[in-house]
């Protein structure tokens, strides 16, 4: 029986794309418990917030955490006091990064659209059509990019980040025609990337701009106006965070700066890092930096055009600056992937026939075989069939139950056909490869989160030892001292359970009757003058130990 014809001809567009954004930013960024590290401790500070910590510096766990400045922090907290009564205050707080995850790409279509505009001005028909299509590509790209999977989805303000960056690119690529546009675009967006990524955004973004008029198309009177507008908006967002920390809390501004610089500091082994930076671009970046290699090389003799120019201008000045600066971590990476996109975005339709078919084949094959083996890990751990797969997932989490979720079943089913439509009745295209690529990462992450969200949540989150340390807290026990916890262990069991630490050391622990202590070990013997009375970790954690200890009646 021969398959009805697919509705949406590739690259998808309009309603269609909506949906595939809507589906990608939204799956995963609810229904689970703030993760150890970056979203249990991001989350932590707007705790804070909303507890009445300072608005002007973060806070976390009591402690001052100046490294980031506080806008995503302003927005998750705005988010939590709105949505807070429908959702639990985690989820709501989470939203803040699907709100910035829209925001990056539909600047990332907007820029798309907007260079490839200037490149085609010559010819009006194929304009409309290249126009609407590098855009889409672009947008495409993004939710294809393995590495943005688990940091556009956390609690996460390096999403502002990208969302202020593909900002700042399209108010670039409008400044010739549209100079107070562009140049007010462009300034907001490089002071509001600071306020939400601290000196990344500066570091990263800053060259492009003034690098601008090394090109020709904006070498003219209208670009130097609108990037004069770009530079006094965005250095005066800029200022304005050290400006009032100075003005109120010197002290911390000192802090910020000193722990903000140690993190951009020059790496002397950075050649050898270089394996490993080649390591984390290979899969963090893909698809973009195969298909921005082929739009250099086809373009190879028109490296000037505005199109190529901008996202090749930010490529070359970021990818050194991450090189010579940062250790080789995932969301160190994250502000070459605004470029990148927009580099691929440019000739991603215009592969040869053979690899693009073969880039599509790879894409289904691969994303078809994952969905087989999410598949089968679900069903094991709902039925306990096959057996040996079952036990696999009850020896890495033990104690995890799973229960079984008509719901979550009936959803995930309904992907899988969606996506067996999608690849064997697409429409013929050139950008066939690029759409199934982004789709196929989207069903991947939608039946993760359908089908084994339960068994990640059980391993990452501290609410089960938060409720047992809970328990084992005797009657009127006065104030705990905390030794060797850490960040996200304070924050959880204060937001899990009501239980607040000093930090040992301190005068307000040290007539504490309860210690909490981390240890590494297995089996460690009790501090002088100490008795355990609890001990937990998370089930999946062998190198974690948390006790609880009563100091000796006198």
């Amino acid at each position: 029986m021969r398959l009805s014809r697919f509705p949406v001809t590739p690259p998808w567009h309009g309603l269609a794309l909506v949906a595939l954004c809507a589906l990608y930013l939204l799956t995963g960024l609810t229904g689970h418990d703030p993760w150890k590290n970056d979203d249990a401790m991001h989350f932590g500070i707007v705790h804070g917030l909303l507890n009445g910590n300072d608005w002007l510096i973060p806070h976390l766990a009591g402690d001052p955490m100046p490294e980031t400045p506080p806008l995503y922090y302003w927005v998750a907290a705005a988010c939590g006091k709105i949505l807070g009564w429908l959702l639990p205050l985690h989820d709501a707080v989470r939203l803040a990064s699907g709100l910035f995850g829209a925001l990056f790409l539909a600047g990332l279509a907007y820029a798309g659209s907007a260079l490839f505009d200037q490149k085609t001005a010559s010819n009006n028909q194929r304009s409309a059509i290249g126009q609407r299509n590098a855009g889409d590509a672009a947008t495409l790209i993004a939710i294809g990019c393995l590495g943005l999977l688990v940091p556009i989805h956390d609690t996460q303000p390096l999403v502002g980040l990208l969302a202020a960056s593909a900002a700042l690119y399209a108010g670039c690529a409008i400044l010739p025609q549209r100079p107070l546009a562009g140049g007010m675009t462009a300034g907001f967006s490089l002071g509001l990337g600071f306020l939400s990524g601290g000196l990344a955004a500066p570091i990263t973004l800053l060259p492009v701009l003034l690098l601008l008029p090394v090109n020709s198309h904006w070498r003219n009177r209208a670009s130097f106006g609108g990037l004069a507008i770009a530079l006094i908006i965005g250095v005066t967002l800029c200022a304005s965070w050290p400006l009032l920390l100075a003005w109120q809390e010197p002290i911390t501004l000192d802090l910020w700066w000193s722990r903000a610089a140690a993190g951009v500091r020059f790496q002397n082994g950075w050649l050898q890092a270089l394996p490993d930076f080649a390591e984390l671009l290979a899969w963090f970046s893909w698809p973009a930096w195969p298909l921005a290699l082929w739009t250099l090389w086809l373009n190879r003799r028109r490296l000037s055009q505005p199109a190529i120019a901008l996202p090749l201008i930010g490529t070359l000045t970021t990818l050194p600056i991450l090189l010579l600066f940062h250790e080789p971590r995932p969301l160190q990476v994250l502000p070459l992937l605004v470029p990148l996109i927009l580099l691929a975005a440019n000739s991603a339709g215009h592969l040869r026939r053979g690899a693009t078919n073969a880039f599509d084949w790879f894409g289904m094959m691969t994303f078809t075989i994952l969905a087989g083996l999410i598949w089968l890990g679900g069903i094991a751990m709902s039925s306990g069939v096959p057996e040996q797969i079952a036990h696999n997932f009850t020896k890495l989490e033990p104690g995890f139950v799973a229960g079984f979720s008509p719901l979550a079943y009936a959803a995930a089913g309904l992907l899988s056909l969606v996506w067996f439509w999608l690849i064997f009745a697409s429409p013929r295209s050139p950008w066939r490869a690029v759409t199934h690529w982004a789709a196929g990462t989207t069903l991947m992450w939608a039946l993760l989160t359908a089908l084994w969200l339960p068994w990640i949540d059980f391993g990452k989150t501290y609410r089960g030892v938060a409720d047992s340390l809970k328990k084992a807290l005797p009657e009127n026990s006065g104030c705990i001292s905390g030794r060797h916890l850490g960040s996200v262990q304070r924050i959880s069991f204060e937001y899990f359970a009501g239980i607040t630490t000093q930090r040992a050391g301190t005068a307000a622990a040290a007539a504490c009757p309860l210690l909490l202590e981390q240890s590494a070990k297995s089996n460690e013997a009790a501090p002088s003058g100490w008795r355990k009375l609890w001990e937990g970790h998370r089930p999946g954690d062998r190198s974690e130990r948390i006790r609880l200890y009563q100091r000796d009646a006198q």
